[in-house]
Parts: C-alpha cells; structure tokens; sequence
C-alpha cells in the first residue's frame, strides 16, 4: 500500500477587528468546509492516477486514523516547526492537510523530510495567552484556545468564538506566505469579525443560513452562543 499526502492553502488577508467590539472566526473556518474541499480535490487527483495505475482508494481529511500532519512531514511537504504545526516555507502554517490511502505502490521520487528552520524563535510560545506551549514542541492541548472553544470548556484572553489563529499570526513564516487561490476560502469580512451585538443577537435560523458549509457548524448553535456569551461578558469585566 501507499500513501499520497497533499496540503491546501487557506492562507487569506486577514481583516477581522481585534478589539473588544468584535468577536472572530479563525482562519481554519471561514468560507467551505475544508473537509469537504479537500475530499473533492482528493478524489480527483485519485481518479487521475488511477488513468496509470490500478488501485483502490480512500481519502481522508481528519478523520483516519494515521496523523495528516505527520504523513505531510513524511512526504517532504513541510516542517514540524516549535509550535507543533506543518510549516511549507513557501505557504506557510496556514495550510490544510489530507491524504490519500491506496492499496498499491506507486512509483515516486525519493521524499526527503525537512528540518525544523524555526531555531532558537520563540514568538508563538510567547504569544500564546493561555499559555499552552510548556517549551519548544512542548504543547498542552487543553489550554489551547482553539480546543477550548470547539469544547465548550471556559476560556477567555481571546476574541475567538471559534478556533485560534494567535501562534499562526506572530510566525515569520507566515509573514509573506503565498495567500490562497481558493476561493472557497475567501469570504467577506462580516462572516468572521462580528460585532458584538450582532453577535449576541444572531438567531439558530440566521446561524444555520450563514454557517452551514463551514467547519464550525457542526459544533452546533449552542456551542457558538456559549462562546459568544463567554468572550463578550469576560470583557465587562476586564480592566480597561
């Protein structure tokens, strides 16, 4: 059997509001649902194949039960870097990941992993306000903002409602990473950066109309309330 691992891009210019009258979507959930995007474009670089080869096939994005991140590293499509993310020095951090299971062996290149480049950078450690990175590719998952937020679980420090972009925005790999030339990816600012009272105000039918083709919409209405409600009110009670 073989593996063939591929990475997207959802790296957009980024114009959310990051201040206390908004609240924020992370990159990971704006637009299409990247499950969805990258299956489809999965199983058309299957099919292609299969005009050489002949072979079975399954596409996983998420959801096998090998690691996407370490299959891409394997593949020579990206470094581990500090902060524990695949990091392509020409995209950056910012990139999906999935990966192809075929039942036969096909021929490739030879695949050279690559290094870790970050070296002695330490700005996503440092950024993190909850904290989450102990040291370099040391990681604790349940102080991550992003797990706590798709949880449920109390957090704050933070204007995300949905997903964590703050050690990602600080990395000087992203700085003049090639943006995304999908357009699945790309949606208009009022989508991600709320302001408050709309974002208290929106409704399960305003919800389901707006956010049924993105990753977050199936965390369900009642996680996004509680985390609107959590960011928004942590804020009155912040010190100015």
């Amino acid at each position: 059997s073989d593996v063939c691992s591929s990475d997207l891009s959802y790296n957009t210019d980024d114009k959310a509001h990051y201040d206390k009258e908004h609240v924020v979507i992370s990159k990971c959930s704006r637009g299409i649902d990247y499950h969805i995007v990258l299956k489809e474009l999965g199983t058309k670089l299957a099919e292609a194949l299969k005009q050489y080869y002949e072979f079975d096939y399954r596409v996983f994005v998420d959801t096998g039960i090998l690691s996407d991140r370490m299959l891409a590293y394997s593949s020579g499509l990206g470094f581990i870097g500090n902060n524990n993310f695949l990091i392509n020095e020409k995209y950056g951090s910012f990139i999906f990941i999935g990966h192809i299971l075929l039942d036969t062996n096909i021929e490739h290149d030879r695949i050279k992993c690559v290094d870790n480049k970050c070296g002695y950078c330490d700005f996503c450690l440092k950024a993190c306000p909850m904290r989450a990175y102990n040291d370099v590719n040391s990681f604790d998952y349940s102080k991550c903002i992003s797990f706590l937020n798709q949880s449920g679980i109390e957090f704050y420090k933070t204007n995300y409602i949905y997903g964590c972009d703050i050690c990602q925005n600080v990395c000087p790999f992203n700085k003049n990473a090639v943006k995304t030339i999908h357009n699945e990816f790309i949606v208009d600012e009022k989508l991600y950066s709320l302001p408050n009272d709309e974002a208290l105000s929106i409704t399960k039918e305003q919800f389901d109309k707006t956010y049924s083709d993105s990753s977050l919409y199936w965390r369900g209405f009642a996680n996004f309330k509680k985390n609107v409600d959590m960011v928004i009110l942590k804020r009155k009670h912040e010190p100015n």
